[in-house]
């Protein structure tokens, strides 16, 4: 078609003529087959800043993205070869100022083979969707550490369970051991081996006469708060002086409470060790009376400060992320609401509205999502004006624990669902949270399915717009198993008392001095005292049998040095009424743990009858048979197995539940070597434990890998005692494992979900980093555009005029010369004109103006060409007609840049003129957005004479002045050898510090006062170096030596811009027709 644009025809020309063509906010067109533009309306420059003229009769495609144009072909394809009423598509779309918006279309053939389009700006919309995106992303995270924390917590749980287990298996033990008499050394070594492998301390401690004591309490308080056993039974001072002084008056208060309603106790608290570390620990104990009257705790402590710091960690991650998304959601309003504001009015409330949908959308598919997946119950309750509640609805999980369904409960009353009883009480609490009108929390027992169930429960009231509370939305969580745990712990903590109560043993234990630190009741009552209490700080030689105190005393100091327990000793002792009574003593030291003696361990028993302890020797060994057995149904029952192995770590004992934790039967791991079954880097480390516990003759704990017998690598935590024979020598070692595979999965699925989270953080931060770098160049980039407008728009109105002016220059000069020829004409032929005539010339000074008039035509035309010079330079610098990408030459981009800065280089009254010295190499014509670069060339100059300028100031106000200092810029230009165009602009100014450099093109930093920058021109320049021209824009300098900007870009792209558009010409002339 050799004419792309023709005349309307008559069957189009009433659709255009038409106000409703005019007046449409929508972007309306007429388009021919071939793709060219015959008609536009009003909303074109509105939207998109192209006037109906600069559109008529260009092909509509090559203002396409060139991403979008094949989909747009085929999509005005189907047009012409399926025949249907219409398609819509969207694409990117040229704006008036080089930047691309979203437009969304519906094109539709007419009879007379035109196409007539119609487009929506579609540009917020798409940025919207992905900042939802963004959004989403994060919330989704936040759901994913919540789960782990959940997770953490049920693991705890079940650990905190398997313990309080033990303990009861281990005071059911200790019970059916009370006849076990003769076996009392044995039994008591290993309640505290027992002791010593069990998490955390168990004590006993009692308030006689108005004064607190421990009775008695394990090793493991050691490793719980750096202080002995026998230090705390001796001083209970010395316990309480451990107590973080701000939770001191807190753990008071929490024993007070429980000895006035004797109500089972626990506490958790913080510490000070002597070392100066501050620990979390959890005691647990119930308050009895004795026989005696007197109160007793019998508990437990356990060190709960991984616990804690899990805790506070997972809420201070919480609360962190929940501040970066709110920070960042504030940021993104703040950005939407900017853009918002851009827009034109119409624009400004369709936007708001389609957003408020959305977000109204997202924002209920979002709590819908929450209240269908969490993994507890869910349930909303109806307030009417009269208070009367009727349930609303229940999440999935609530009708999978409970039984109930959503569509039998809605609308109906708790009595009608639960019962007159139960339904009462329910209201009552729903009541107190409208009386209250907060959050309230409590427990309470319902029956589902004929089963009552304990639950934790939240309860939450909702406003409407009149600040009534209409609504209550409840969280439940299901403790019935936390409720039977504390009940049992309560249970086994009053056997355990009994246990002391009625031991039938004597036993009492020494310092190094041999004064008493304690006994049970039975020794007390054997030296006349009413309670152990009596003895402690006193020796024997005080008590009835004072006359065998010296041989005691000797015994005493022989087994304490030479470091020997003294088993089976057979000694008499006078009783308080004067009776002998032999007995069988055992004596042991007493070791800290530096393995250092500290005192004596000592029981006795009466054999006064042999025969019958004899038998009873007998009894004893099947009862201890029997309670060995026990011993290990209960450490199987925790999970664990037992294990013996020689010094050599070969296993000579180990229990079926092995094969549970290491996958091999004990037949296949006895006689075998513990090293054959881990990992060979974990063999290293678990010989050094063991080598460690045999040089010291102490337990030890520690945690390594097996291998099983599929090559799965598992987790096992081992503790383990020394076996010693008859004269105190190691020969092995005894202990439990326990699987801690599970615990180990989940504590890496934590550690990779805390980094996810925080790489999702880093990429929301990125966005928002790009999106206010978009932003700032979408505002420098209309302001630049309205500039060039402006400088286009005066140039233009100027250029007339002086056009007219320069072009009858010419004429007035020609004329001036034929009047000057024909003035010397009369003067030859009429010499002596009339005296009137002479007159005139005297006054008008005819001589000067015949000689000067033609000096003033002369400067007349000077100064118009100065104007013309001015005006083209204005015209370069702004490149309005140059908006795409083209050839130019670059000097002319910058002789432009220095004639509309040459009044700020001129000299000043206070300051000398600036120097441009211009080096200026053969460069070819470059490929670029000549404007863009001419903006970047503004810049730097502008800065350069900023810096010029600040550093005069401050030479000013030296005593020397300026001296022989002399501003001046520096303009180079060259080709390299890479076939790119290199253009450095340097300065003698002040320079800059590295600090500076490193910020230098960030978006919004400026080192200029407040109000003489914004901070975006270093940040779009180097943008428009390195992204539109894929060059390069560096910064050398350092203070006071200047600084110099070298700008790098190509002489030709990798793929023409130019050759691109080119070639989309040549299709369309080729094919004439879009199809």
């Amino acid at each position: 078609m050799d004419q792309p644009f023709e005349d309307f025809s008559s069957e189009v020309s009433w659709f255009h003529d038409s106000p409703f063509f005019h007046l449409s906010w929508d972007l309306l067109s007429i388009l021919t087959q071939e793709g060219y533009v015959k008609h536009v309306n009003s909303a074109w420059n509105t939207t998109l800043g192209w006037t109906p003229d600069e559109l008529l009769g260009q092909s509509w495609l090559e203002r396409v993205h060139p991403d979008d144009r094949t989909q747009t072909l085929a999509a005005l394809n189907q047009l012409t070869h399926l025949d249907p009423a219409s398609v819509t598509f969207e694409h990117r779309f040229q704006h008036q100022n080089g930047r691309y918006c979203w437009l969304s279309w519906r094109v539709a053939i007419a009879p007379d083979q035109h196409l007539y389009a119609a487009a929506k700006d579609i540009t917020v919309q798409k940025i919207n969707a992905q900042l939802s995106n963004k959004l989403k992303q994060h919330q989704h995270a936040e759901a994913m550490l919540k789960a782990a924390k959940i997770e953490l917590e049920w693991q705890f749980r079940e650990q905190e369970a398997a313990l309080n287990h033990a303990i009861k298996q281990l005071k059911k033990e200790i019970a059916e051991r009370q006849q076990v008499e003769v076996a009392l050394a044995t039994s008591d070594a290993r309640l505290k081996n027992i002791a010593a492998n069990l998490p955390g301390a168990i004590f006993q401690f009692c308030h006689h006469h108005g004064n607190w004591k421990m009775d008695y309490i394990s090793d493991g308080i050691w490793n719980i708060m750096g202080i002995k056993a026998a230090d705390v039974m001796k001083d209970l001072a010395l316990f309480t002086a451990r107590i973080h002084p701000q939770d001191l008056r807190t753990y008071i208060a929490s024993v007070a409470d429980a000895i006035a309603n004797l109500s089972p106790w626990h506490y958790e608290g913080r510490l000070v060790k002597p070392s100066g570390q501050v620990r979390w620990f959890q005691g647990d104990a119930t308050p009895t009376h004795t026989p005696t009257g007197e109160i007793a705790f019998c508990g437990v402590f356990l060190d709960i400060t991984d616990r804690k710091q899990a805790e506070i960690a997972l809420q201070q991650a919480k609360n962190d992320l929940e501040s970066k998304v709110e920070e960042r959601t504030q940021e993104l309003r703040q950005v939407i609401a900017q853009l918002a504001q851009d827009n034109q009015e119409r624009d400004r409330v369709l936007y708001e509205r389609e957003q408020a949908e959305i977000r109204l959308h997202d924002r209920e598919q979002f709590l819908r999502n929450i209240y269908e997946s969490v993994n507890h119950e869910i349930f909303v309750i109806d307030v009417d004006e009269n208070q009367e509640f009727r349930h609303a609805g229940l999440n999935r999980f609530a009708e999978q624990v409970t039984g109930l369904r959503t569509k039998d409960v809605i609308g109906k009353t708790m009595q009608e669902l639960f019962g007159d009883k139960e339904g009462s009480e329910i209201c009552q609490r729903f009541r107190e949270c409208v009386q209250k009108q907060s959050t309230i929390i409590y427990e309470e027992c319902l029956t589902f399915q004929n089963q009552p169930t304990w639950w934790l429960t939240t309860l939450s009231p909702l406003r409407d717009n009149h600040n009534r509370i209409y609504r209550l939305v409840g969280t439940a969580f299901d403790i019935s198993d936390r409720i039977k745990a504390e009940q049992e712990l309560r249970a086994s903590k009053q056997l355990l008392q009994l246990v002391f109560d009625t031991l039938p043993q004597r036993v009492f234990w020494k310092d190094r001095n041999s004064r008493y630190l304690g006994c049970n009741m039975l020794f007390a009552h054997d030296a006349g005292l009413s309670s152990p209490d009596q003895i402690v700080g006193k020796d024997d030689f005080v008590l009835p049998w004072k006359m065998l105190a010296e041989a005691f005393r000797a015994e005493d100091l022989e087994i304490m040095q030479s470091n020997t327990p003294k088993i089976n000793i057979e000694e008499s002792k006078y009783l308080e009424n004067g009776d002998i009574m032999w007995l069988r003593t055992n004596k042991i030291p007493l070791h800290n743990e530096q393995g250092d003696v500290i005192g004596i361990f000592g029981s006795y028993e009466d054999i006064s009858e042999t025969k019958q302890q004899e038998a009873e020797r007998r009894w004893a060994e099947e009862q201890l048979r029997q309670s060995e057995q026990r011993f290990r149904d209960v450490s199987e029952a925790a999970g664990e197995y037992l294990w013996d192995i020689d010094l050599e770590g070969v296993y000579t004992f180990v229990t079926d539940k092995a094969k549970l934790v290491k996958g091999y039967s004990p037949a296949e791991l006895l006689g075998r070597s513990l090293f054959e079954f881990m990992p060979p880097e974990d063999v290293a480390t678990v010989r050094h434990h063991l080598q460690a516990a045999m040089a010291r003759k102490g337990s030890f704990k520690l945690q390594h890998r097996d291998i099983t017998p599929d090559g799965a690598i598992v987790w096992e935590e081992v503790n383990g005692v020394p076996l010693l024979d008859e004269k105190g020598a190691i020969i092995g070692f005894r202990g439990t494992g326990l699987s801690i595979t599970e615990r180990k999965q989940a504590e890496e699925a934590l550690r990779q979900s805390e980094a996810e989270l925080r790489q999702q953080a880093h990429e929301l931060e990125q966005a928002l980093r790009e999106l206010q770098r978009t932003q700032a160049q979408l505002v420098q980039s209309e302001k630049m555009s309205s500039l060039g407008q402006l400088v286009a728009g005066v140039a233009h109105e100027i250029n007339n005029p002086v056009n007219f002016i320069h072009g009858n220059l010419l004429h007035a000069e020609q004329y001036a010369q034929d009047l000057l020829e024909l003035l010397h004409l009369y003067r030859r032929h009429c010499p002596q004109p009339p005296a009137h005539i002479q007159e005139r010339e005297e006054d008008v000074d005819l001589e000067f103006l015949i000689a000067d008039l033609p000096k003033l035509l002369m400067s007349m035309k000077v100064g118009a060409e100065r104007i013309r010079e001015i005006v083209k330079s204005l015209r370069t610098f702004s490149r309005l007609d140059e908006a795409e990408f083209k050839t130019v030459d670059i000097h002319d981009g910058l002789e432009s840049t220095l004639m509309i800065l040459q009044n700020r280089l001129k000299p000043k009254s206070n300051q000398p003129m600036i120097q441009v010295i211009k080096n200026y190499g053969e460069l070819p014509l470059v490929e670029c957005y000549a404007g863009q670069l001419n903006q970047v060339f503004m810049n730097i100059l502008s800065n350069a004479i900023d810096a010029l300028e600040e550093n005069l100031a401050i030479k000013s106000q030296e005593p020397e002045g300026y001296g022989e200092y002399s501003p001046t810029i520096c303009i180079t230009t060259q080709l390299s050898s890479q076939n790119t165009a290199i253009i450095r602009i340097a300065d003698n100014g002040p320079g800059m510090t590295k600090t500076t450099q490193e910020r230098l093109f960030d978006p919004f930093f400026t080192t200029k006062q407040v109000g003489k920058g914004t901070g975006l021109g270093m940040s779009i320049s180097y943008q428009i170096v390195t992204e539109k021209h894929e060059g390069s824009l560096t910064c050398i300098s350092a203070p006071n030596e200047g600084a110099e900007f070298v700008i790098e870009i190509p002489i030709h792209q990798h793929v023409s811009r130019l050759e691109m558009l080119t070639t989309d010409h040549s299709l369309t002339d080729n094919s004439r027709k879009l199809s």
